[in-house]
Formats: structure tokens, C-alpha cells, sequence
């Protein structure tokens, strides 16, 4: 099976399967299928009842979870990559001006 969803591009995130059996982004082929009851891929008939999530589990969140992850974690992310700059940026001048002296 291809990981690559062809409505978004990206890999496959909460796999879902349409009645031809085709797979996308549980996300995309909603959105999808709430403009064009059509498969993108074979253009067969596909109501949103008929697709079949692969996982309903979700171990993998959905694009919008992981955007929203991502923003609650930016102050850390910011700190930390603040933080490693600060201590690595002087090592790194002072090992050139070592270099450089030699």
C-alpha cells in the first residue's frame, strides 16, 4: 500500500479505505467527499458512510491535533532552541578563534 495520501500529499495520517479501495487521510477524503461523492483516484461512487477507517484507535493524531500540538508546545521549543543556542554559539566562536590563532 502507498503511505502517500493524493488529495494532501504528505503521508497517510488515520488511514481510511474507500469501497474501491483506495486509501487517504481520514480528514481529506471527508472534506473530499463533502464536495464531490467521487473517489479522487478512480472516480467511483463513494458516499462518507461507506469509507472504512483503518485505525479508529487514532494512535496517530490528525492533522489538526498535530498542528495544535505543535502550537502548545512553541513556547518550549522556543526555550529550548534559545537555550542551545546560547551555550553552543559560544563554543563554536570560541573553538574558530582557537583555529584561527593557530
Amino acid at each position: 500500500m502507498n503511505n502517500t495520501c493524493c488529495i494532501c500529499y504528505g503521508d497517510i495520517v488515520d488511514c481510511t479505505i474507500t469501497p474501491c479501495g483506495h486509501a487517504f487521510c481520514y480528514q481529506c477524503i471527508k472534506e473530499w467527499l463533502s464536495r464531490v461523492p467521487n473517489c479522487p483516484v478512480c472516480k467511483s461512487r463513494v458516499l462518507l458512510n461507506q469509507i472504512i477507517r483503518v485505525n479508529k484507535n487514532k494512535n496517530h493524531p490528525t492533522k489538526n491535533e498535530q498542528s495544535t500540538i505543535f502550537q502548545d508546545n512553541l513556547p518550549v521549543i522556543k526555550f529550548w532552541g534559545k537555550l542551545l543556542l546560547g551555550l553552543l554559539f559560544p563554543i563554536l566562536m570560541f573553538l574558530v578563534i582557537i583555529q584561527l590563532m593557530d
